[in-house]
């Protein structure tokens, strides 16, 4: 079924039909329900979902002549379709992006993306709807349409600059960090469309309209401008004060990552490596809809926790665990998806971008280096302002106590409040563990961004069940990580119950041994609780305290300069690179053997494995605190003390685990048995005495990485659900030390995928056997 038959010139119409419909109901005062207008998004969904199912042949354009609607148009328009069907929000600025995308007509993108700048925002929506910007934003989409008329070289070289201002003001980015009320709007779902639109505008004029591939160059330029809002984005989310502008930070730095895979995609074209611009593009949808449908899930599940407990300041909300525990749980659960959590979405598109980053050619020596480097450490950078943000997030409204009257009153959301949350979170996690049915339904935007649109080699398919990296050093499987968790999950409950652990035991609240708090305090001394600007001040101590270092720095670079001239450092470092897979792959594992071999034999080498990958798991549990406790003996003789016996470790576990524990808040319970999990997990992917075990297609060095965060953030949850003054600040210390060493994780995955090609552990430790 093709759409160049009738269905290919009724459903366009059809299409812009219901999306007329639906912004003239939203600019009017016609009395049209919210039942209504979501049966109009639903119908705009299922006639998107119709035409992503029976893509057309080669590049033709379907739909009236003036429409120009295309396979581009359908990733932004099903997630715009998917944002008004959930919220089922009145807003004209959601249906004027809805088709605005729609369209494929550069003249009438361009006049629905003016009328998207300048519509005013709701009452109360802040700064973002200031003229200033609008009229800025209207030039700039005017003088990219009118630059993007001629195939002139001198039109392509300007073409970026009104491009990016023209994106950014439709995204709401900016280069300021300041988070106070006078700079920084609260998210709303306007907010989420113009993040739509903004993205769409940007492949449209940088990728798709252009007669000729605009420059690698100024690819990488913007690239660059989108790390630079991406980390002033991050900056703002950890200084907000209230919940509202924490999501709008969040939004922006999600907003800088996509014009940085924007930039990837440019390059990918000029530079002639379709894989590296099909890849940055499924990252780039992955992110749109993944991130965007959970972040939807966090803003309506803040609107009704408002609703119950009051404004959420961060400074005077709190305590909400325990008091609305079904709408955190959501809370929480969307904040992790949203924050770059393994292995949902966000991680995932994370993972691409470093993947992406590895896979760009690179030139000769240091300088050719030091850049893809730079944009590594930066992309990590975010990604740890991103995580210390929610952690301040939730720190501060879900756990701890409540610090006012109307908090302590609040009232959990009723189950039919919370269908629309539940719903965005639903999809948000199922286009987690199944990327794949989303790229399907993709794949032919992704074909015509990469320019694949006339032969689409076998490699640009999209796989079902992972993600491949552009540069073939790596696959990433969310269902098999979440399937692995379960497991050590279900293996830790099992061990409980065997070992006869008594189930904690709830209490009011946990003081740490503090005396009570006197009577005219009834919600105790708010001063000893972990408030939003400790987080911010323990990010403050670490750079103070890298200060004298960074001289020495600075010193290095400057002797890095002089080193170049000495020849290229890194010849033959480089293989898996460059948008093509390594010559030499080196598999881990002979994926192939065995392949037309009896069944007989191949079951028995399972259960081998699974007896050997059982024998590694109880190796490795049972000698982590014995090497704790040796690492410890060590620091305490070098100190003069007295060193503690090193099995007095596990009987100190022992003796714990025979101890009645304490649950101050909902959610303090499940933290450590989930930190338990993901430890064995990580255990799992990580080989100790012998390769190719079963699971060794998952080992991926960002992913264990990723798990150990998540070891360290739940541990985390607990201390702050306390809220003491000692257990927080440990806590929130430990939080901006996690967000800080993020930086630092991809450069690790950059060294041994230019070492070795691969970015899976069991991939490397083969390739190093095999040397030997």
């Amino acid at each position: 079924m093709a759409r160049d038959s009738g269905i290919g010139r009724i459903l366009p119409l059809f299409l812009t039909l219901v999306l007329s419909g639906l912004l003239l109901a939203s600019l009017t005062t016609l009395p049209v329900g919210r039942h209504a207008l979501r049966a109009g998004w639903g119908l705009a969904l299922l006639a998107g979902l119709a035409l992503a199912c029976f893509p057309a042949s080669g590049d033709a354009r379907f739909g009236a002549a003036i429409l120009h609607v295309d396979a581009m148009s359908l990733p932004f328009l099903l997630v715009l379709t998917l944002f008004g069907l959930m919220s089922g929000a009145r807003d004209a600025g959601l249906a004027c992006a809805a088709l605005t995308v729609a369209t494929g007509n550069p003249v009438l993108f361009c006049v629905g993306a003016a009328a998207l700048v300048v519509l005013p925002r709701d009452p109360g929506g802040g700064p973002r709807g200031a003229p200033a910007s609008g009229s800025w934003g209207v030039a700039a989409v005017a003088l990219g349409t009118a630059l993007l008329s001629g195939g002139d070289a001198w039109r392509l070289s300007v073409l970026p600059g009104p491009v990016l201002v023209a994106a950014a003001a439709l995204m709401g980015l900016s280069p300021r960090p300041l988070s106070g009320a006078r700079h920084v709007a609260p998210a709303s779902v306007r907010d989420l469309a113009g993040l739509v639109a903004g993205c769409c505008l940007a492949v449209r004029m940088l990728v798709d309209w252009p007669a000729a591939p605009v420059g690698a160059a100024w690819g990488g330029g913007v690239a660059a401008v989108g790390l630079l809002a991406a980390l002033a984005g991050g900056s703002r989310a950890l200084t907000a004060p209230d919940a509202a502008r924490v999501l709008s930070g969040l939004l922006a730095a999600w907003g800088g990552l996509g014009l940085l895979l924007v930039g990837l995609v440019v390059v990918g074209r000029a530079d002639d490596l379709p894989l590296l611009a099909l890849g940055a593009f499924r990252a780039l949808v992955l992110l749109l809809g993944g991130v965007g449908m959970a972040m939807l899930a966090v803003l309506l599940v803040l609107r009704d926790i408002a609703a119950a407990a009051g404004p959420l300041a961060l400074a005077r909300a709190g305590g909400l665990a325990a008091l609305m525990p079904r709408a955190s749980g959501v809370l929480v659960l969307a904040l992790a998806v949203g924050c770059g959590l393994p292995p949902l979405a966000g991680f995932a598109v994370l993972w691409l971008v470093v993947h992406s980053l590895l896979a760009l050619p690179r030139a000769e020596g240091l300088a050719g280096e030091i850049a893809p480097l730079l944009v590594l450490s930066g992309v990590g950078l975010v990604s740890g302002l991103m995580m210390l943000a929610t952690l301040r997030l939730v720190a501060c409204v879900v756990l701890g106590r409540p610090r006012t009257p109307r908090a302590a009153g609040a009232v959990d959301c009723t189950a039919a409040a919370l269908r629309a949350p539940l719903a965005c979170l639903g999809v948000a996690g199922a286009l987690s563990l199944l990327p794949g049915l989303w790229l399907w339904l993709t794949r032919a935007a992704g074909w015509q961004a990469a320019g694949l649109v006339r032969m689409v080699p076998s490699g640009a398919q999209p796989p079902w069940l992972g993600l491949a990296a552009p540069g073939g050093d790596g696959v990433f499987y969310p269902a098999g990580i979440v399937l692995l968790l379960l497991l050590a999950g279900g293996l830790v409950l099992a061990a409980a119950r065997l070992a006869g652990i008594p189930a904690s035991r709830p209490v009011a609240a946990w003081t740490e041994g503090a005396p009570p708090s006197p009577p005219w305090m009834p919600f105790g001394d708010a001063a000893t609780q972990a408030g939003p600007a400790l987080f911010v001040s323990q990010i403050d101590a670490i750079l103070d305290a890298t200060r004298p270092a960074r001289g020495v720095v600075r010193r290095g670079m400057q002797a890095g300069r002089w080193c170049r001239r000495l020849g290229p450092g890194a010849d033959g470092m480089g293989g898996g690179a460059g948008g093509a897979p390594c010559d030499d792959p080196g598999p881990a594992v002979d994926r192939g053997r065995g392949a037309g071999a009896a069944v007989g034999p191949a079951m028995i080498g399972l259960l081998l494995g699974c007896v050997l990958l059982a024998v590694h798991v109880t190796m490795m549990v049972a000698l982590a605190p014995v090497v704790r406790g040796v690492v410890a003996a060590g620091v305490a003789q070098l100190g003069g003390d007295r060193p503690m016996p090193v099995r007095m470790r596990w009987r100190r576990l022992l003796a714990l685990a025979r101890q009645r524990g304490l649950r101050a808040a909902g959610m303090a319970d499940v933290m450590p048995a989930l930190a338990l999990a993901a430890s064995v997990a990580a255990c799992v992917l990580v080989p100790s005495f012998a390769l190719g075990l079963p699971g060794s297609g998952l080992s991926d060095l960002l992913l264990v990485a990723g798990l150990l965060v998540l070891v360290r953030l739940a541990l985390l949850g607990p201390a702050l659900a306390a809220g003491q003054a000692r257990s927080g600040r440990a806590a929130a210390g430990t939080g901006a030390a996690l967000a800080v060493m993020q930086a630092v994780f991809p450069l690790v995955v950059a060294g041994a995928v230019l070492a070795t090609g691969h970015g899976g552990i069991d991939a490397i430790l083969t390739r190093m056997h095999t040397r030997t």
